[in-house]
């Protein structure tokens, strides 16, 4: 395998320190969101925060289940070739015909930018999460 190849799979494997963060967000955000039905007097931004970082979280989930298929893809490429890893996929309908063909470098370029994307709605979600915290924060101690 290339050793290209070889540290783009490494890489694409941190994506799970990435998801499981995101995992616990996104449960921080359900539980509060779900919390803003039993209170009295419930508060829509906060409820509007927890459901954008829950929102966040199941893109950041889709992200991370392709970012891990082609982290176990790349990892292939030791036994594969990149002509039978794309036959693979085309016959299984998971690429289109025109992407075939492509060299490692452009594959390693879209998988980045997945890894990119994903690392993006895990900061986005902390952010939220944070924001949430604050404005919480402060509406207890105005009330």
């Amino acid at each position: 395998m290339p050793a290209e190849a070889q540290v783009m799979a490494a890489l694409l494997r941190q994506g799970r320190i990435l998801d499981g963060l995101s995992g616990a967000l996104l449960v921080a955000g359900v539980v509060f969101g779900f919390g803003q039905l039993l209170v009295e007097h419930a508060d829509p931004l906060l409820a509007a925060i927890c459901l954008a970082l829950v929102l966040v979280g199941l893109v950041q989930k889709y992200l991370a289940l392709r970012v891990a298929f082609d982290a176990e893809l790349f990892a292939r490429l030791e036994t594969l070739g990149l002509d039978e890893l794309d036959a693979g996929l085309l016959g299984l309908g998971l690429l289109p015909p025109q992407r075939a063909g492509r060299p490692l470098a452009e594959r390693c370029r879209g998988a980045l930018r997945l890894l990119k994307r994903q690392a993006l709605c895990v900061a986005t979600q902390g952010l939220l999460a944070l924001g949430g915290i604050l404005h919480a924060l402060l509406a207890a101690l105005a009330g």
